[in-house]
């Protein structure tokens, strides 16, 4: 049986329709970046995680602020999802022969880059999750550092030091990834 709403929480039914707005401006900054071949639209990456909220049992929130945030992971994640179902089925999903020059042209890069990202975001969020969580709202959610700033209650100056500091140890992360 369900327990009561309190006074601090909201159904993912109240919040959304105060948030859809701003969440599909996130996953058009999102699917912006994304590769020509990307089939799926903002809405839809929109209404996906909705879906994954519904099928996971979660559908309480505390704010609007604890959506945003959790909307952002799970559109991070769905694009992650997709870029490695697309690798698999290059793999073999549809058994064309093709030369190594073509198969070079058309890898897709960006799947490439969510794959290392994924992986290095991972190592990231154990080492210093308040900047991993910065990292992922600026990339994977298109947010300015003052949205990102207002959304998790820091100062501009604060959100600013995390991004930097992630982004200097994602840079130096994917380097090294590089050389080796």
């Amino acid at each position: 049986m369900d327990e009561p709403t309190t006074s601090t929480e909201f159904y993912l039914d109240e919040l959304l329709p105060q948030v859809y707005h701003e969440l599909r401006q996130i996953a058009q900054a999102r699917m912006a970046a994304e590769c020509d071949t990307q089939t799926l639209q903002p809405t839809g990456l929109v209404h996906e995680v909705y879906l994954r909220f519904l099928r996971s049992g979660r559908v309480r929130w505390a704010d609007r602020r604890e959506l945003l945030i959790a909307a952002a992971e799970a559109m991070r994640r769905i694009l992650i999802d997709r870029a490695r179902s697309r690798k698999r089925q290059k793999r073999g999903g549809g058994w064309a022969r093709v030369s190594l020059e073509e198969a070079v042209q058309s890898a897709s890069a960006p799947d490439l880059i969510h794959m290392e990202l994924a992986e290095a975001l991972g190592e990231f969020e154990q080492l210093a999750p308040e900047a991993a969580q910065v990292l992922k709202l600026r990339y994977f959610g298109g947010l300015s550092l003052d949205e990102i700033a207002e959304l998790l209650g820091l100062s501009r100056s604060t959100a600013y030091r995390r991004w930097k500091f992630g982004l200097a140890w994602l840079l130096r992360y994917l380097d090294h990834i590089e050389r080796s």
